[in-house]
């Protein structure tokens, strides 16, 4: 994983001015209506793109169809709406791309779903409306792109979201309507773009911004409503399309202002690398690496039970300016039973920050054995009670209604807890032994 806390220049882009044309211009209509000419017709062309054989590819809107245009100008419809002929049908294929092995990708946005080309001819769905086939579905696939490693990336417009899917079929959200995590929501996901670093950027139509994605998965909302900053005649309204250049700078437009924004990035003051947890001998154990370190004053790792409310459980201090790679850790002794959510704070010493991405570490406690003898008894009673855990322990004796008669101190973990107790009053009471958020019960006959 890779996250990269980076700071943002923003520059508005306006007023273009048109080149006149000359006598050394060409203009060539490279396709029509028509289509292939051969009852294959082209009806609202839409999307357009290119391949490293300078091929180019069209998209029909209306007519639910893609044609590849060679560069001596044979036409060639590729896809139709009966999509990969296996049932899986095209319908409204906006946005089409392709990748460095001649393969073309295109978006059916009205069937949910992506269909994958290669160059020889061969059509199949890579995504469909179940999304990734964990809960989160693809509805009004819009965008699609492409990176330098073979992956892609649709987009669903009706469902706020990201997704990814490998050279070997593997889908991951990647995003969602939450976008960031830091309240920068992902309202109607429209136009994305990769860069060479392996990072992706994707723009919310309806909530005014882009965001950043790591390889890692760390998101960063790179430009909201505000713009560039410098007032009202500069804001950041309905963002459609991105692109990336070679120097790492990021085009978006916003629609709905009549304008563009060029965001360009300075030096990264922090790189982590990867952050992940293990269950070792029953407690968490987190580790991250960093790769370059600017005035890094350290770390603050948060901890949550459902991922929404965050607690912070410790600070780990940084190294300050370093370009080595180094590593942390850090251990929680006091896990949640279940699914325990960490993410790290990363604070510089201006006192700026970023959020890593979170992580989520399933953690179940082994078994507790809580046992009371004899029972009935005369007054005197013995527990015993397995605590492989090693956690606190806090013992309460309730009579029959519910009150308290007793309560212990609370006892520092230990593993095999032995603890002789006397009750002198005849009567049927409840011994409830607390650890964490769990209570254990044991109902005891006292006759004295």
């Amino acid at each position: 994983m890779k996250r990269y806390t980076t700071s943002y220049f923003f520059t508005i882009l306006l007023n273009f001015s048109l080149p006149s044309f000359t006598q050394s211009q060409s203009i060539t209509e490279i396709i029509d209506i028509n289509g292939d000419g051969a009852g294959n017709n082209l009806l609202l062309c839409y999307g357009i793109a290119t391949d490293g054989s300078d091929n180019v590819y069209v998209t029909g809107l209306d007519s639910d169809n893609a044609f590849k245009i060679t560069p001596g100008g044979t036409i060639t419809e590729i896809i139709d709406n009966t999509g990969d002929g296996a049932g899986n049908s095209l319908d409204g294929p906006y946005i089409i791309a392709t990748d460095g092995s001649g393969n073309v990708y295109v978006t059916g946005f009205y069937t949910d779903n992506a269909f994958k080309i290669t160059p020889g001819g061969t059509i199949t769905e890579i995504i469909d409306n179940t999304g990734d086939g964990a809960g989160n579905s693809l509805d009004g696939s819009f965008e699609i792109a492409t990176d330098g490693s073979g992956n892609v990336y649709v987009t669903g417009f009706h469902t706020d979201n990201v997704f990814k899917i490998t050279p070997g079929g593997t889908i991951t959200e990647i995003i969602d309507n939450t976008g960031d995590g830091a309240g920068n929501s992902l309202d109607e996901s429209f136009g994305i773009a990769t860069d060479g670093s392996g990072n992706v950027y994707v723009t919310g139509r309806d909530s005014d911004n882009a965001f950043k994605i790591t390889p890692g998965g760390t998101i960063t909302e790179i430009i909201d409503i505000t713009g560039d900053g410098a007032g009202s005649g500069n804001f950041f309204y309905s963002p459609h399309r991105i692109a990336t250049d070679g120097s790492g700078n990021v085009y978006v437009a916003g629609s709905n202002a009549d304008n563009a924004y060029k965001i360009g990035t300075f030096q990264l003051p922090v790189e982590l690398i990867d952050f992940y947890g293990r269950v070792i001998n029953e407690k968490i154990q987190l580790k991250w690496t960093t790769a370059i370190e600017l005035n890094n004053l350290g770390f603050e790792i948060q901890k949550s039970k459902e991922g929404i409310d965050w607690e912070v459980i410790d600070f780990v201090e940084g190294l300050g300016t370093t370009n080595d790679v180094n590593e942390y850790q850090y251990q929680d002794k006091n896990p949640y039973k279940g699914i325990n959510h960490y993410r790290l704070k990363q604070i510089d010493f201006d006192g700026t920050f970023e959020y890593s991405n979170v992580i989520a570490v399933e953690y179940e406690n082994p078994e507790m054995n809580f046992n009371v003898f004899p029972n009935p008894s005369n007054g005197l009673i013995n527990l015993q009670i397995d605590n492989p855990s090693n956690q606190e322990i806090k013992i309460k004796v309730l009579d029959n209604i519910g009150r308290r008669i007793t309560e212990s101190e609370i006892i520092q973990g230990e593993s095999n807890l032995q603890k002789e107790m006397e009750i002198k009053r005849s009567g049927i009471y409840i011994i409830t032994v607390q650890i964490r958020d769990e209570v254990f019960y044991e109902k005891i006959v006292i006759n004295n």
